[in-house]
């Protein structure tokens, strides 16, 4: 019985590790996405309004 929780614990750890998992796009962009491009598909999508797409675009751009 203590074998089956250990091989579940360490398939959830192989799952994690595994080269594929870490580069999967997340809701807020894929890995390496510019975050200029990330404000501009939120919009789009309707996600935020336009006064908060130009308020984040304005600190985003004065960096």
């Amino acid at each position: 019985m203590m074998f089956i929780g250990f091989a579940f614990i360490a398939f959830i750890v192989y799952l994690l590790m595994k080269p594929g998992y870490r580069d999967r796009p997340t809701e807020y962009g894929r890995r390496g996405e510019d975050p200029i491009e990330i404000l501009k598909r939120r919009y789009a999508q309707g996600m935020i309004s336009e006064a908060e797409f130009v308020r984040m675009r304005e600190e985003l751009t004065s960096n």
